[in-house]
């Protein structure tokens, strides 16, 4: 080719250098900030070292925190209201936390649901979405790619469109490895609400301080510059008091966050309460799991649906309770399982029932509330 001829480029070409080009700049952008983070996080001598050079940068940072008492300030967008009180902000961030297994990855199909709605089902009768975010971005640390895919159909089967919601699944990253994507992920795609199922995930240990301290900081620093929400799942303690996240980093979240979501696992039902808002408390709801039809009827896919507060069951006894800890506790560790007649003789013998049919009530309760499961004619403790 002629030194003088210019080279020419296809579009294709073009379009891949600039993506390129603007992966770089995210990925740059966000190892800055991660670098920012970390060293204000861990508390080192970088971060609170006085160099001249910086002084201007820094007045304007303090100046900018100053409340000017005759001006105006818009309250910030809401992507979700729940009876006309606001539950996802921009710029702020929430807690969705429940024990294992309390269903809180179907929670999160039913709110990003609820976002993705155009307002004509009858989940959207309590949930408003004031304003629509343009992109969501999904990132799940424990599941893998398959488990991940699995949620795009929830969200499918549920009739949402799902063009603009990036799924990522971090489950063979390290914590490092995590906090420096998710921070990429941001920066690139540049949602308006993320749903971290997994935030303790990004760290090595969910009771170092300073760790808890730098995930706190990344949540409130990419909410605030991002303009974005973050709702961030959480395990609460499997023992004591499991009204209360896990952790350090549990302590330092709710702390800061704006709203917490509280799931708790009744039957066939999990009821979801607000234990903290900014502003008054919605009343708690209730959804379950349905099996629909999906991929036009070759398959069966189950989906969470709202529900009445009236479908929660009944209270239980201390007796009952002590019922069904009692059959779990028979039949743990049996490979085979116990019969049915096996499990309500028990209960008689132990003076746990009364009688036959409330032995078989109990039993039949047990697998309602998860403590047992049921095989044909055998039964196995759940959990």
């Amino acid at each position: 080719m002629n030194s003088k001829e210019k080279q020419q480029f296809s579009p294709e070409e073009v379009n891949a250098a600039m993506d390129l080009a603007q992966k770089k700049a995210a990925a740059q952008e966000a190892l800055n900030l991660c670098r920012i983070i970390w060293t204000e996080a861990m508390n080192t001598k970088e971060s609170f070292g006085v160099d001249p050079q910086s002084l201007d940068e820094f007045i304007s940072i303090a100046d900018g925190t100053i409340i000017d008492p005759r001006a105006t300030y818009d309250a910030p967008d809401s992507f979700l209201n729940d009876s006309d009180c606001p539950v996802f902000v921009r710029g702020d961030f929430s807690i969705i936390e429940g024990k294992a297994k309390s269903r809180k990855t179907f929670l999160s199909s039913l709110l990003i649901a609820l976002l993705l709605s155009e307002g004509d089902s009858e989940d959207t009768k309590r949930f408003t979405t004031p304003t629509k975010p343009t992109k969501i971005l999904w990132i799940d640390t424990e599941q893998g790619a398959a488990r991940t895919a699995r949620t795009i159909d929830r969200l499918k089967a549920k009739g949402a469109d799902t063009s603009n919601v990036i799924h990522s699944s971090m489950r063979e990253l390290g914590a490092v490895g995590r906090f420096k994507t998710f921070t990429y992920l941001v920066a690139l795609y540049r949602p308006d609400f993320i749903l971290l199922d997994g935030v303790a995930d990004l760290m090595n240990n969910i009771n170092d301080i300073p760790e808890a301290a730098m995930i706190r900081q990344l949540l409130l620093t990419v909410s605030a510059n991002y303009g974005c929400h973050i709702s961030a799942v959480l395990h609460t303690n499997e023992k004591g008091d499991d009204s209360t996240a896990r952790g350090q980093v549990g302590s330092e979240l709710t702390r800061k966050c704006s709203t917490i979501l509280h799931l708790d696992a009744e039957g066939d039902y999990t009821k979801v309460t607000y234990t903290r808002t900014r502003d008054k408390k919605p009343e708690p709801f209730v959804f379950r799991i349905d099996e629909v039809d999906y991929n036009e009827g070759r398959e069966k896919i189950a989906i969470p649906n709202l529900a009445d507060l009236e479908n929660l069951p009944k209270p239980r006894t201390n007796s009952e309770l002590e019922s069904f800890e009692y059959l779990r506790g028979l039949c743990k560790g049996k490979q085979s399982g116990l019969q049915r007649k096996d499990l309500i003789n028990a209960l008689l013998k132990k003076g746990l029932a009364t009688s036959a049919r409330t032995a078989e009530r109990r039993v039949d309760d047990a697998v309602k509330l998860d403590y047992l499961e049921r095989n044909n004619s055998y039964y196995y403790s759940k959990n």
